[in-house]
């Protein structure tokens, strides 16, 4: 009788432990489902992205080529490229996850994974051809001084685009894209050493290697097994050689070529023409103060604003506010007198100092003063004065500006001409 129930509960505890890893892959598999989702998101974004980039380019240096009137026929043809050198190592990690959804029998396309692959290597070989044709006009402008000028936008379009593409990179080698908790789960996953011994067995295929990535994972955890020690010696190794890796790469990247800026002469770079236009947004508030007396502000302008910046040092935006009134010092009330909207431009000066002018229309509620009525009226405002920027934070920036009004006479009452604002940028 003893036996009998001894070998039902063996039976209960294998079938449980059996329910545990039925659960356990099932829920793997929904994480990897969830996560090739969004992999395909983000590498059609960064496909379509570098597919429209480099047309752009294409498109340029077609025109730059038809001004120049040379008669050359041989166009640039960036897509008849079929190989190229674009390496990402987010890219063959995503290989592995991709591979072992195949394994598993999910139903997981690979297509997105392959044309964000052959886009980078378009990219790369782009470059290589923009560079051939901008040699190729160089070694000409002697006897063709006309050539200059076309060959001087050449070079600024070859940089700015190998600063683009690099801006798309960037987001392949953030290192959240590739879920840690996944890859954990993944080496718990006995399908998944299964998984690698195939992977070992083709290994003459590098497309089927494993991932600089999860050797480095892998290594660290069983050193970490074996010594504590050993683990931090191996992050410490690793460390310094993707240090030492980076410094030969970028050595690399700028031997021969013009992406580096400094090697254009009378070249500054406009770091905004490689953001997208979200980022070349700044939203910011506005504070100002008026005197009806010398010793009580007691009517105020609070409003938002928006901002495009051209460069680091123009911009134009426009804002939209409302006008309060604080009382009087012995009854301090707060209420709304008004409203308002305009535009301005800003040229920065010096790194902070910078010279702003703008255009303003405020509404003014009915108000009395001095035993007169004044009516609902709309009034007109052109400012110009200085302002003064400084950061507050890692994001944020804070400003202080001084403005004259040249149409304050013509207001009824006549208002302040000079105002002051406080402001911030996010």
């Amino acid at each position: 009788m003893q036996i009998k129930k001894n070998i039902w509960r063996i039976f209960l505890i294998f079938l449980m432990n059996l329910c545990m890893v039925f659960a356990q892959e099932k829920a793997i598999d929904q994480k990897i489902h969830k996560s090739i989702e969004q992999y395909n998101a983000m590498l059609e974004s960064f496909s379509s992205k570098c597919e429209r980039r480099t047309k752009k380019a294409e498109q340029r240096f077609g025109r730059y080529e038809r001004k120049m009137n040379t008669g050359r026929q041989d166009s640039l043809r960036f897509y008849d490229i079929q190989n190229g050198t674009g390496k990402e190592p987010l890219l063959d990690s995503l290989k592995l996850v991709y591979g072992f959804a195949d394994y598993t029998g999910l139903s997981a396309s690979d297509k997105s994974l392959n044309c964000a692959q052959q886009q980078l290597n378009i990219t790369q070989r782009t470059k290589n051809k923009l560079y051939e044709h901008k040699e190729y006009y160089k070694a000409q402008v002697k006897e063709h001084p006309e050539y200059d000028k076309w060959l001087d936008k050449m070079e600024k379009e070859r940089y700015y685009y190998s600063a683009q593409i690099n801006e798309y990179r960037k987001t392949l080698r953030d290192p959240s894209n590739l879920d840690d908790k996944l890859m954990i789960g993944l080496r718990s996953d006995p399908r998944f050493k299964d998984f690698l011994a195939t992977l070992t067995a083709k290994s003459q295929n590098p497309e089927k290697m494993q991932p600089r990535r999860l050797v480095q994972q892998l290594m660290q955890s069983q050193a970490a097994v074996i010594d504590p020690e050993a683990a931090k010696l191996l992050r410490d190794a690793q460390s310094k050689g993707n240090d030492l890796l980076g410094n030969l790469s970028n050595q690399t990247a700028s031997f021969g070529n013009m992406d580096n800026a400094a090697q254009i002469p009378n070249f500054t770079p406009n770091p905004y023409k490689t953001k997208s236009l979200w980022q070349r947004i700044d939203v910011g508030f506005i504070l100002q103060f008026d005197n009806r007396t010398l010793f009580l502000p007691s009517t105020g302008v609070a409003g938002a604003q928006v901002s495009f910046n051209f460069d680091p040092k123009f911009n134009v935006g426009a804002l939209a506010n409302f006008r309060f009134d604080m009382g009087e010092i012995k009854n301090i009330q707060f209420s709304h007198v008004g409203a308002g909207y305009g535009a301005f431009a800003n040229y920065k000066v010096l790194k902070a100092l910078g010279l702003q002018a703008g255009y303003e229309r405020n509404q003014r509620a009915e108000m009395e003063m001095n035993e007169n009525r004044y009516p609902v009226a709309w009034t007109s405002s052109v400012l110009a004065g200085l302002t003064w920027e400084y950061g507050i934070g890692k994001k944020a920036k804070a400003s202080v500006g001084v403005f004259y009004d040249f149409l304050h006479k013509q207001h009824t009452p006549v208002t302040n001409a000079i105002l002051w604002r406080m402001g911030w940028k996010m």
